[in-house]
């Protein structure tokens, strides 16, 4: 079963643990996501309905990702 979240979570490997960063405005599965810079973005997917998403969201995390 598929469940569509619309929570952004980020993972502690030293800690190993997630932790709520943000919501997302759409509820969402299966879908794309990507980190440029300190940009976070999500893109695509799948509702809660089951349809199609054509959106993206993007999150600035204020961190920047290692190479």
């Amino acid at each position: 079963m598929n469940k569509a979240v619309n929570s952004c979570e980020q993972y502690d490997c030293l800690e190993d643990q997630w932790r709520h960063i943000a919501t997302l405005h759409d509820a969402r599965y299966h879908h794309g996501s990507c980190v440029l810079g300190s940009l976070l973005y999500v893109f695509c997917g799948h509702g809660p309905n089951g349809f199609l998403l054509n959106s993206i969201e993007w999150l600035d995390t204020g961190i920047e990702a290692s190479p």
